[in-house]
C-alpha cells in the first residue's frame, strides 16, 4: 500500500480520508489501520481533527498538537477503561490476573452488578 507517498508534507498539503481511498482504492478502514502501522513504525503522520486531513509533521508545534490531543484521548479511554474494569472485578468477571476475563458467560442483558 502507498499511502505514506499519497500523504503530504506540512499542513498546507494535508489530505483528507477520502482522498487518499480516491488515491489508492483502498477503503477507510485498510486506509486507517495502514496510518496507524506507519505511526507505530515511527512516521510523524498527523491529523488535527479539523478536516483538513492527514500530513506529515513537519514543525515541532505540529508534533505537540498531535501529542496532546492523542493523550488527551488515552487519558479519556483510560478512564473509561477503570470504571468497567472495576464493575467487572465487582462482578466476578475478571479472574486473578487484572484485566483478565474469566471464563463465566453474561448475556448482554444481565446486570453485571447483580449476576454472580
Amino acid at each position: 500500500m502507498e499511502i505514506l507517498e499519497q500523504i503530504g508534507v506540512g499542513k498546507q498539503n494535508a489530505v483528507t480520508l477520502l482522498q487518499l481511498t480516491w488515491r489508492t482504492g483502498e477503503k477507510e478502514r485498510a486506509i486507517r489501520k495502514e496510518i496507524a502501522r506507519l505511526r507505530e513504525e515511527g512516521a510523524l503522520i498527523i491529523n488535527d481533527q479539523d478536516g483538513k486531513g492527514y500530513y506529515v509533521a513537519t514543525e515541532l508545534d505540529e508534533i505537540a498538537r498531535q501529542y496532546h490531543q492523542d493523550r488527551s484521548r488515552f487519558l479519556s479511554i483510560a478512564k473509561r477503561i477503570k470504571t468497567a474494569r472495576r464493575i467487572l472485578r465487582d462482578a466476578g468477571m475478571l479472574g486473578e490476573e487484572e484485566g483478565t476475563p474469566t471464563a463465566q458467560q453474561m448475556s448482554l442483558f444481565d446486570d453485571p452488578l447483580t449476576t454472580t
